[in-house]
């Protein structure tokens, strides 16, 4: 994956299936600590957010039914 080094306030989000692939996301918006995204393109099952910030990454798992 290539993220840009030099990060703004936004952060960057990469969204990945099961096996790692990188999916096609939709919008996104950041309210605080607060991160909704438009997932809809993400196959059913399991599935990673990698959320890039100036302080580092955060991943979050969830599953699509």
């Amino acid at each position: 994956l290539e993220i840009a080094r030099a990060l703004a306030t936004e952060p960057q989000i990469v969204l990945l299936d099961a096996i790692g692939r990188r999916v096609h996301m939709g919008p996104y918006t950041v309210t605080g600590r607060t991160l909704e995204a438009d997932v809809s393109a993400a196959p059913t099952g399991l599935c990673s957010l990698l959320i890039f910030t100036a302080k580092g990454v955060s991943v979050v798992h969830f599953v699509k039914v």
